[in-house]
């Protein structure tokens, strides 16, 4: 049976009613360049002082956490259980135990109050927890301007995994051809000054085998990103990833259709009708990649110079270049102040896409 995701439906009908500035870059190219990464909370939970070799693990996270480095998207914080009550100490936790015990949890704007992840602080979850060979290369190709790519984590059957990598590969290669980058618009008649430079289609798929060693906390991320993954172990899931380690969402066994490939590939190189993160549908990945400097030039300025600008260049008003913040234009277009005077507006819009997005997850499930 065919089946169109509905929470992108509902999403775009509810940002098509916001006041948001419209915006003619492609979704996986504003949210590359606009869009903050989210952290995730780590907690180290220990009983009085850590010993030396405790304290080395505790270290070595702490040097790759964000007080550390600044691109980094996990925050490092530890509880001492001694000053805790019996209620406060972390479900699963040996309560007589001596050693350290770690607890994974998702970025509050996206999961709020969830755990990957818990178990004992050992050098092998120090080594494999901040990254992996597949996140890098996620990392990679995505600053490489690949439009996203899609992880298949194979379920171990292989006669489910590779006829789902098959579709894949031969739906990717189909959309790259047919999608195109969305055209510059026009201000009432007056076409907007400059040209957006050019960007490519280019998709991907990375296989991730659920019992590889070092992508344990990817599949545990991926795993624990909607509600009921965990029902559908025995099938192949494919997430395509985008932006700055953003999943959008799972298609999971007979859901992995051509259509709902096409639909999620539509809504990643359509036009970034909301700017704002937070009401678009995902979770992001806990990356090591400094996404900043990975950019090289950046189209999102360019689309603004050129449209923003262009408009009052284009009827004799204005020469050069002006902050878009601090211009009359962007008064025009009713930018400034845009956040203060919307916010109701704004959440009440997260709190229906994301009630929607789990009421209707079902529909990319196996039946």
């Amino acid at each position: 049976m065919s089946r169109i995701p509905l929470c992108l439906l509902l999403f775009g009908w509810i940002s098509s009613h916001l006041p948001v500035p419209a915006c003619d870059v492609p979704v996986f190219r504003y949210a590359l360049e606009r869009w903050p990464v989210d952290r995730y909370q780590l907690t180290v939970y220990h009983r009085g002082p850590l010993t030396p070799e405790s304290k080395t693990l505790v270290d070595s996270l702490d040097a790759r956490s964000f007080s550390q480095v600044p691109y980094s998207n996990y925050e490092l914080s530890l509880v001492d259980l001694a000053v805790l009550q019996p209620s406060q100490v972390p479900q699963g936790f040996d309560p007589e135990s001596t050693s350290p015990w770690i607890e994974l949890k998702y970025p509050d704007y996206s999961l709020p109050n969830q755990t990957v992840w818990s178990g004992a602080l050992t050098p092998e979850v120090v080594r494999t927890l901040p990254d992996s060979p597949a996140r890098s290369e996620i990392a990679e190709r995505i600053l490489s301007e690949e439009t996203a790519v899609w992880i298949l984590l194979n379920s171990g059957d292989t006669s489910k995994d590779d006829p789902a990598f098959s579709l894949l590969e031969e739906t990717l290669n189909e959309l790259e051809k047919e999608l195109e980058i969305p055209e510059q618009t026009y201000f009432e008649g007056v076409p907007a000054g400059g040209t957006m430079p050019d960007l490519k289609i280019d998709f991907s798929v990375l296989r991730v085998a659920r019992t590889d060693p070092d992508e344990r906390f990817l599949v545990e991320m991926l795993i624990h990103s909607e509600p009921d993954l965990l029902d559908y172990a025995s099938e192949p899931m494919a997430f395509p990833v985008y932006g700055r380690g953003r999943i959008l969402y799972s298609l999971v066994g007979k859901g992995i259709t051509k259509e709902n490939i096409a639909e999620a590939c539509q809504f990643l190189v359509g036009p970034c009708s909301c700017q704002v993160k937070a009401l678009n549908p995902g979770v992001d990945l806990l990356i090591a990649a400094d996404w900043e400097a990975g950019v090289e030039e950046s189209l999102v300025a360019e689309w603004e110079r050129s449209t923003i600008m262009g408009v009052p260049a284009a009827l004799g008003n204005v020469t050069g270049e002006l902050s878009m913040a601090e211009s009359d234009t962007a008064s025009a277009f009713g930018l400034k102040g845009w956040a203060n005077q919307n916010i109701l507006w704004v959440l009440v819009a997260i709190v229906a896409v994301n009630a929607s997005f789990v009421l209707l997850l079902k529909i990319r499930r196996s039946k």
